[in-house]
């Protein structure tokens, strides 16, 4: 009840003034430091959405397994549907208005995640339904729901840091600045690290 108490509040000091506007913020990052909300973001973000997302993308591999494809056409099949899915995503989720090509284009390591752990799945489509290697399937999957999960969860434990330092009590703001200068940095090198990338598509 005071969770839907709270929610209700929130719409009702959405459209008023300035200062109504910093306490909804204030009402918000509350909220969202709460233990319980911040386990319920990490597992869906972390967890639930890249095995969702994971599955979707994989409906445009599947289509290029009528022409039994090899390795390699199988891994661009699906880094193709995931190249798909990133436009979408960056078409319909970004930041509306005049920020939204800033955004797009601060969202190129997110297309990239998208398009490698696409390509991983479509890969271990080919070696399932073509060569009869059903493990490469799942493991293949598990990786790209691995690499997806990590993304996320790397991508709010920076968000999380910036409430924290600015908000959080404080013994945690210094673990929130912590977060904001070590996950942006995580997030620069997780699709740069090919080594890692190779040893994935020579399963």
């Amino acid at each position: 009840p005071s969770t839907l108490e709270q929610l209700r509040r929130f719409v009702q000091f959405a459209q008023r003034s300035p200062e109504d506007q910093q306490a909804l913020l204030r009402m918000i990052t509350r909220f969202a430091l709460q233990p319980a909300t911040a386990l319920a973001a990490v597992f869906a973000l972390g967890v639930v959405v890249p095995l969702l997302e994971e599955a979707a993308k994989s409906i445009g591999a599947l289509i290029a397994l009528s022409r039994r494809p090899g390795p390699a056409a199988a891994f661009l099949g699906g880094a193709l549907s995931g190249a798909g899915y990133a436009v979408f995503e960056n078409l319909f989720i970004t930041q509306p208005g005049p920020a939204w090509g800033l955004s797009s284009v601060g969202r190129i390591g997110t297309a990239l995640m998208h398009i490698f752990a696409a390509g991983l799945t479509g890969w271990g489509l080919g070696e399932a339904f073509v060569r009869r290697k059903w493990l490469r399937l799942l493991l293949a999957y598990a990786g790209a729901v691995a690499l997806h999960g990590l993304w996320n969860s790397l991508a709010l434990a920076q968000i999380y840091g910036a409430l924290l330092a600015e908000y959080g009590p404080e013994r945690w703001q210094t673990l929130g600045q912590a977060a904001q200068i070590v996950a942006p940095l995580l997030l620069v090198g997780l699709p740069q690290d090919a080594k890692a990338k190779r040893t994935l598509t020579n399963l």
